[in-house]
């Protein structure tokens, strides 16, 4: 279970407060109008941004205390999101392991490449692929 308690964040002119909010597993669907705060809600609960005040809390952890253990958890996938052409498939896997905080990313990421077959393309840049 993830809870909100008292948590606010100013994006100006826009604020978000969020005096208590339960959210059990399974599935949840958030929907509002434009610039209602969904999008922020979102980066919230990612760990992507921290509240100004007040506590999330993912079980019995917060963010300030675990936060490589909690993102190991989360996925998140930004509207917007561009891949960062100059870099390779190798170096990509690399940089995301470490923001999820994953252990042992060298043979992860060995086995990841042979999973896809993209061992032959590892060190080519993303944009010529």
């Amino acid at each position: 279970m993830i809870s909100l308690q008292n948590v606010s964040v100013v994006r100006k002119p826009f604020r978000l407060h969020i005096e208590s909010l339960r959210l059990h597993p399974g599935i949840t669907v958030l929907v509002g109008k434009n610039g209602s705060g969904k999008s922020t809600l979102l980066q919230l609960l990612a760990t992507v941004i921290q509240p100004e005040s007040g506590e999330i809390r993912y079980g019995d952890k917060t963010a300030q205390r675990h936060l490589p253990l909690i993102r190991s958890h989360i996925g998140f996938l930004p509207a917007g999101l561009e891949l960062y052409e100059e870099m390779t498939p190798v170096k990509l896997l690399n940089y995301l392991g470490q923001l999820k905080g994953m252990e042992r990313l060298d043979e992860q990421i060995g086995g990841l490449l042979a999973d896809f077959a993209l061992e032959r393309i590892q060190h080519r840049k993303i944009k010529t692929l």
